[in-house]
């Protein structure tokens, strides 16, 4: 019987897998670290810094002075942007001086710790064979980090039994620079506990001063709203410049 030359060859009884699609991880999101002006307060502060200037031009001064935007609730206005704006500068400072802070007193301890060390394996190859007991007055085995107090008192007992001992590779050098580090550990700054306070207080004095600030906008647009209601279509360009809906009521 004749083969059909145009039929169709048969599936592959062992076809390939297909292969799966890439799989496109999404980026992580920003770590954000408190401090600045976060997009919210950044958006009432600005359309503050906008209305303030409509507000005191001609035409407007009358007509909103009447309804308690006068002068002197303006300048009000423009000081709490200020101070506001001052006292995200006072957070994002407090915080880096934080940050700063325990990178310096984690340097300083690293560098001790590195000395430390270096004593104490000293001390194991002059009593680890011939007098072990000795070894306990180097600390050996204990979390001597654990704590800035822990640290320092065990690094003055290491320093002064090494130097009593002076086991093989230790010279006077090596213990003048180990005691300019625990010195230098000493008096770094205590990491971050002012300073976090201090930025906490500012976060939360900034967010009282935006609440200040959004309740300013609104009265400038409310007052806005009632100089020159929407049902007048003559009105239309004024409202646009308080940002105030063109054909319907402003609601806060």
């Amino acid at each position: 019987m004749p083969t059909n030359s145009n039929a169709a060859p048969a599936p592959d009884s062992n076809p390939s897998p297909s292969t799966p699609p890439l799989q496109v991880m999404p980026a992580p999101a920003p770590r954000r670290h408190p401090g600045a002006l976060n997009k919210t307060e950044l958006a009432q502060v600005e359309q503050l810094e906008v209305l303030i200037p409509l507000a005191r031009a001609a035409g407007a001064a009358g007509p909103l002075g009447d309804r308690g935007v006068t002068p002197q609730f303006l300048t009000g206005a423009e000081n709490r942007i200020t101070t506001a704006r001052a006292t995200s500068t006072t957070a994002v400072n407090c915080t880096v001086f934080g940050k700063a802070a325990t990178q310096g007193c984690d340097t300083a301890k690293e560098e001790l710790m590195e000395s430390l060390r270096a004593f104490q394996q000293a001390a194991r190859l002059e009593f680890e064979q011939t007098n072990p007991v000795q070894l306990e007055r180097y600390l050996i085995g204990q979390r001597i980090d654990q704590s800035r107090p822990i640290l320092t008192q065990s690094g003055q007992t290491i320093i002064d039994n090494t130097n009593q001992d002076r086991p093989p590779s230790i010279d006077t050098s090596m213990i003048t620079l180990a005691e300019s580090k625990l010195t230098t550990y000493e008096n770094t700054p205590t990491p971050q506990a002012q300073e976090k306070a201090a930025a906490k207080q500012a976060r939360a004095n900034r967010k009282a001063l935006v609440a200040q600030i959004t309740d300013d906008r609104q009265k400038i647009q409310m007052a806005a709203e009632s100089a020159w209601p929407h049902t007048n279509p003559a009105n239309t360009g004024k409202r646009l410049e308080f940002r105030l809906p063109a054909n319907r009521p402003y609601v806060p």
